[in-house]
């Protein structure tokens, strides 16, 4: 399962996780053909 960085407070969750434990964001799924890059900046509000 790879990890992913929360995009509210930067830690690190599963990305099978509903959402963050550290802050209860909601994480997002993203797209399969779009895998995340670990450190990647990214809108949290329009994913650009």
């Amino acid at each position: 399962m790879p990890l992913i960085s929360c995009p509210d407070c930067g830690k690190q969750v599963s990305s099978e996780a509903p959402s963050c434990p550290s802050c209860g964001r909601p994480i997002t799924q993203s797209s399969p053909s779009a895998p995340a890059v670990l450190g990647a900046r990214v809108c949290p509000y329009c994913g650009a």
